[in-house]
């Protein structure tokens, strides 16, 4: 039977964490004086906030010196079940906010500013549940390891996830943040992302016919995907292809030498996605003057269908009596790539993702109370879980 944990005053200074968190610019563009950029400069934190409690960190240079993060008991037990907890490190862009984004203002009884919803108020929420957690376990790890692990470029193509996915880390358990509204989501979209070229012949647009018009050559490459790509994509319910970009050509008085389109495409885990591409690009190069060109496939996400953290997750909901549902998603995350690595992964977090990238971006002050309380509930769960497997 799993118990319920209420914690003491000084844990819920997760909320001050989270000020913290979201008053750190973590923009992976963004250059700060220190001369290092966002993700960076938030990894860094990270890192001395880690050392206060005594919690060995590594900083994991991805590309650009931007790194990853792993954060864990200086007793760790390579012969121990472990458990990851995952939170990127970078935002979106505050272009278009309608408050200062890094103010980290409470209103209300909610948080605002730039990450707030996605992703620092899960992180701060991980951190916190970890830190009560060792502290409860200063000199052991227990039953089982935990981890915490940061990934850098997650907004701009889960960039962090892909790479230490790949890694050699002993994991059994992994619990990937993203605003949920607290509801375990077990299983989301992949995405694929191409785009057409075609190139052409430039001339002065009075004499055409001593050119080749690029953005003509492109009508059969629209007419191939709308008649035939497209149809063929989404006979599973769910999928989509959408063209989302064309541009072409330089002046109007000159005949265009070149006509790019974009194509932007969500797949659900099923899909057969190498063959569709292997079909498409195919296709497409076979077109007079036309060239595929594949931008990134992004993994769809699918929790394992005998899951033993998702279980675990859902006592300790049922504890605080919160009402949840298994969800499927039509976005993506760095949860794809674990998943795809055979690591038993599920997505969870505080926050609407309604909120997410938003003008005025906020959490709602209670589920970060909240979901400490849950995280903590599931740690606990998983070190019953793993002593009565050992005692068996």
């Amino acid at each position: 039977m799993a118990r319920c944990v209420q914690l003491d005053a000084e844990i819920m200074d997760v909320v001050k964490l989270a000020q913290q968190l979201i008053r750190i610019n973590s923009i992976p563009g963004c250059a700060h004086s220190e001369g290092v950029t966002g993700e960076t400069r938030l990894a860094n934190w990270l890192e001395e906030y880690f050392d206060k409690f005594n919690i060995q960190t590594n900083l994991l240079p991805v590309i650009d010196n931007r790194p990853n993060l792993i954060a864990r008991h200086r007793q760790f037990n390579p012969g121990l079940p472990t458990l990851a907890f995952e939170a990127h490190l970078d935002t979106v862009s505050v272009e278009g906010m309608s408050i200062d984004p890094f103010a980290a203002e409470i209103h209300n009884g909610r948080l605002y500013g730039r990450g707030a919803c996605d992703v620092k108020g899960t992180m701060a929420v991980m951190i916190t549940a970890m830190l009560h957690w060792f502290r409860e376990h200063p000199f052991d790890p227990g039953a089982f390891n935990l981890i915490f692990m940061a990934t850098m470029g997650e907004e701009g193509g889960t960039l962090g996830a892909r790479e230490l996915s790949r890694r050699p880390i002993p994991l059994d358990m992994v619990l990937i943040g993203e605003p949920t509204g607290m509801q375990p989501v077990i299983g989301h979209f992949g995405s694929w992302r191409f785009t057409v070229k075609t190139t052409g012949k430039s001339c002065h647009s009075s004499r055409p016919y001593m050119g080749v018009n690029a953005i003509e050559r492109m009508r059969p490459a629209l007419d191939l995907i709308m008649q035939e790509l497209k149809p063929g994509f989404e006979r599973i319910a769910g999928n989509s292809m959408s063209m989302t970009k064309i541009h072409g050509g330089e002046l109007i008085n000159i005949i265009p030498n070149f006509c790019e389109l974009s194509v932007d495409c969500r797949f659900k885990p099923e899909t057969d996605i190498a063959a569709q591409r292997d079909h498409a690009a195919a296709r497409l190069n076979a077109l007079k003057g036309a060239r595929y060109n594949e931008i990134a496939i992004f993994p769809p996400y699918s929790a394992k269908a005998d899951s033993q953290i998702l279980p675990l997750l859902e006592q300790a909901l049922d504890c605080h009596n919160l009402t949840h549902v298994r969800k499927f998603e039509p976005w993506y995350s760095d949860a794809g790539h674990f998943s795809g690595a055979g690591y038993d992964t599920v997505l969870w977090g505080v926050g609407d993702m309604a909120q997410a990238h938003s003008e005025n971006e906020f959490i709602e002050i209670t589920q970060l109370l909240k979901g400490v309380e849950v995280l903590t509930g599931l740690l606990q769960n998983c070190a019953a879980f793993y002593s009565a497997k050992t005692l068996a």
